[in-house]
């Protein structure tokens, strides 16, 4: 998807709220006449309750602090485009391209409600628009309607989507679709797994199981995880995303539920904790509505416009 449509939607909301929660922290903050004690310590404030985390806040006071007495700066105005700067730089960047000449299988995780099976459906469109082929498995087994729902989207727009009556076992599923997608050539194979609690030992080892199988019969495919996060859930999601990435290595992040949140300061808290990058962002329930992520785009946005 190209800047301009993200600049587009972008003018439709899709930071609205995260917008608006910043400048109503951050607009008296650096609209003040000098720097002074007080300004430091509302900006560490103001930091902190917008989702930025405290390691990263203090980190950053001490940075300001020590530039703006080096280089005599005594407006607060000119301390945002520092704060940018520093911003941008803490986001990750992709180590691995999603689209490239290697055929990959996509893995889809995260907690119950996070927007995983849209999710599914948006980032099918977004690789078969590009000329590839894919195949969808249908691994959440739990949950019948997630199945349905993916079923419906392969029959609207055409997806191969592999699921069985006979299993179960999502890790059964897999080794099954993994065969069926290797036979029929499919460039991409995502897969649906069912959403599940970080705290749930059970259902974490299911999970870790079904990637063993993927890393056993994968052969042909680079194996590409996905950790699905909602973005209303703010920094209050670092601990499961955590414990998500410790189970299965993840090579990126997809933030949902974006035009909805005030948390959207989050991502910058995410990103660099993981050490993993933010591919795109989810805006609604459309299959058109999965935007890629800018870092740039993202702090201008946030930042006040002094």
């Amino acid at each position: 998807m190209e800047t301009e449509n993200f600049l587009k939607k972008d003018k439709s909301g899709v930071y609205s709220k995260t917008r608006t929660f910043w400048r109503k922290n951050f607009n008296n903050i650096f609209s003040r006449s000098k720097i002074d004690e007080s300004f430091w310590e509302d900006l560490e404030e103001s930091l902190i309750s917008s989702d930025i985390n405290v390691s990263i806040t203090m980190e950053l006071i001490d940075y300001l602090r020590d530039y703006s007495l080096v280089e005599s700066i005594n407006d607060p105005k000119m301390i945002i485009s520092l704060i940018r700067q520093k911003f941008v730089s803490l986001f990750k960047s992709p180590t691995i391209p999603l689209i490239d000449a290697d055929k990959k299988i996509i893995l889809i995780i995260g907690v119950n409600g996070s927007g995983k099976t849209t999710t599914i459906a948006k980032l099918s469109k977004y690789i078969t628009s590009r000329g590839f082929t894919l195949s969808i498995a249908a691994a959440d087994t739990f949950r019948a309607a997630a199945k349905e729902q993916i079923m419906e989207w392969g029959e609207k727009f055409g997806y191969d989507v592999f699921s069985s009556s006979k299993s179960s076992d999502p890790s059964a599923v897999v080794y099954d679709a993994i065969n069926s997608a290797k036979s029929k050539g499919s460039d991409y194979l995502l897969i649906d797994t069912a959403g599940r609690l970080h705290t749930s030992n059970n259902l974490m080892e299911e999970i870790s199981k079904l990637y063993r199988t993927i890393q056993k019969y994968s052969n042909g495919y680079k194996i590409f995880p996905i950790l699905i996060m909602d973005g209303t859930v703010g920094q209050n999601g670092i601990t499961q995303a955590q414990k998500f990435n410790s189970i299965i290595p993840c090579n990126a992040v997809i933030m949902t539920k974006m035009d909805g949140s005030s948390k959207g300061g989050a991502l910058i808290s995410i990103s660099n904790e993981l050490d993993l990058p933010v591919i795109f962002i989810g805006v609604g329930e459309s299959i058109d509505e999965l935007i890629e992520f800018k870092p740039e785009i993202f702090v201008d946005n946030i930042l006040p416009n002094i």
